[in-house]
Formats: C-alpha cells, sequence, structure tokens
C-alpha cells in the first residue's frame, strides 16, 4: 500500500484507467483486485470534480476513504498524491504567550 491515513490523493480518469487495464465483458476496468465500473466514475464526479479523496482506512488490498464511504479505491485507480494531510497546529491564545 503506497499511501497513509490522512492523506489527499487524486483518483485518475476513466481514460487513464482504460489505457492501463483490461475492459471486462459489460465495459467495465478490471484492476488487480476490483472494478472500476461507470458507475464508480459517476459517484466520483458527483461528489468532488478534482477527484481527490482522503484515505481514512488502509484495508489489506484498497483503502476506505472519507468522500465515498461505501467504495474502496485501491493503488491502481489512483494517480498521485494530491496533498499531505498535516495536524493544524492550535493558535495560542495571548495570555499563553506571556505566561512563558
Amino acid at each position: 500500500m503506497k499511501y497513509s491515513v490522512g492523506d489527499i490523493v487524486k483518483i485518475k480518469t476513466w481514460e487513464e484507467m482504460k489505457k492501463e487495464c483490461p475492459l471486462n465483458k459489460r465495459g467495465d476496468i478490471l484492476t488487480k483486485h476490483f472494478t472500476f465500473d461507470k458507475d464508480r466514475e459517476r459517484i466520483l464526479q458527483n461528489q468532488n470534480t478534482d477527484r481527490t479523496i482522503t484515505v481514512t482506512e488502509i484495508l489489506p488490498y484498497s483503502y476506505r476513504v472519507k468522500e465515498t464511504q461505501a467504495l474502496v479505491w485501491t493503488d491502481d485507480m489512483i494517480e498521485c498524491l494530491a496533498e499531505k494531510y498535516v495536524e493544524p497546529i492550535p493558535i495560542e491564545t495571548r495570555f499563553e504567550i506571556l505566561d512563558l
């Protein structure tokens, strides 16, 4: 598994996936462990147009993500790391700074 919990990743386009993976008889894209079907593509397009998702859980061959809880995604479907999640640092109040 290439990515970690909190990583924001970008999903490949349908056309990119078709170039890399074979199609089944229904026209769905076959990856190593799962099928990338037109319903998955439609859900992704409806939920976020920039094709980015946030990894929330790492499963044996896939990732569960915040944006599409019912769907899992695999390394074959992910184009790249969009950005690394960084836990925000709490802002200190003026009083906390003065107490130093």
